[in-house]
């Protein structure tokens, strides 16, 4: 255990963090021996998911909270998302007798849009999962519908998350934030990172000028659910066949995810911002699924993402209990 945790702590350069041979060193290696002995006891029950060692092995849940980003909502947040619904339902108008969600059909077509994205990139100890999470889909939305115009073939776009981190004043910075804040913010011009690269602090100041704003223009976002579409795994299938969405998820169970289509349960938390950009069946196992890109790092997951099990026992696809928290933005 200990040679395993030597040749651990070397591989993801954790030295420049703290020594071996300190009460810190001590103290890490028996967390990671907790999470080494999870592991083991996961993958010894064969199911349709692995876990693995990776950054966060030497960490307990309270730690790993720095890497997530959806901070807890204010009493003035919760108005907020509760005047945005308001309007969207009609509750007389809803019918007791509606059929409960069914399987999608088997003509159902996959979508994957990982083709479209930048490299996997990693937020480090700073909560801003959800300005990665709003770039990547920025980004995805946009190479996509140039791809449909003979452009941007062969490339992708990187935009700048920093700027979200310095210069947005309604979300937190390292702190967390939600995405369509950070959306309504980028309306005003979005930098390429190489022009506004990401430090993974706050800066001092806000150093986003018009003269470094990409061709990127945002216009705006859509939701999961509306007034004439209820929330089904349908309507979040809908959206997604539009582009990547960018959505909150749940990521208990996660932390130690290697590979495979994890058939985690639903909960009721959603602490950390993900981007949701594939469906797909796989033909091993029969499972749906769908595939997130996280922005740990592509030493986590599958090369940094991962593959979840759509439930439909509950009517909902798992990890996407939150659809009024599923966006996908509008580009031009």
């Amino acid at each position: 255990m200990k040679q395993t945790f030597k040749v651990w702590h070397y591989i993801f350069n954790k030295n420049a963090e703290y020594s071996l041979n300190s009460e810190t060193g001590i103290n890490k290696y028996r967390k990671f021996k907790q999470n080494l002995n999870l592991i083991q006891k996961h993958n010894a029950k064969n199911l349709s998911w692995k876990e693995g060692l990776n950054q966060f092995s030497d960490m307990d849940e309270q730690e790993t909270e720095a890497f997530l980003g959806i901070r807890d909502k204010t009493e003035a947040e919760m108005k907020q998302i509760m005047s945005q619904m308001t309007g969207k339902f009609d509750f007389d108008s809803y019918n007791d007798d509606e059929p409960e969600p069914q399987a999608p059909k088997a003509d159902r077509e996959p979508v994957d849009w990982t083709a479209v994205l930048s490299p996997v990139r990693n937020q480090g100890g700073c909560g801003s999962c959800y300005a990665f999470s709003v770039e990547a889909a920025i980004e995805g939305n946009y190479v996509k519908q140039r791809r449909g115009e003979g452009k941007l073939i062969d490339e992708t776009v990187t935009l700048s998350t920093q700027q979200i981190v310095d210069c947005s004043t309604k979300t937190g910075a390292c702190s967390g934030g939600w995405m369509w804040n950070a959306m309504d913010y980028l309306k005003g011009g979005i930098a390429l990172d190489k022009n506004y690269p990401y430090k993974g602090v706050k800066g001092p100041t806000c150093n986003f000028t018009k003269e470094i704003a990409s061709d990127v223009v945002l216009t705006g976002y859509e939701y999961a659910y509306s007034r004439a579409s209820p929330t089904t795994p349908d309507s979040v299938y809908t959206l997604l066949k539009k582009g990547p969405l960018t959505n909150c998820v749940d990521t208990a169970g996660l932390l130690r995810y290697r590979s495979g289509i994890s058939a985690l349960k639903c909960t009721q938390r959603c602490p950390h911002a993900i981007n949701t950009i594939a469906w797909g069946k796989d033909d091993l196992t029969g499972l749906n699924y769908l595939k997130l890109r996280n922005s740990w790092g592509t030493t986590w997951g599958e090369k940094g993402y991962a593959r979840i099990v759509q439930d439909y026992a509950n009517g909902f696809s798992c990890m996407l209990e939150y659809p009024n928290y599923t966006l996908r933005p509008i580009v031009n």
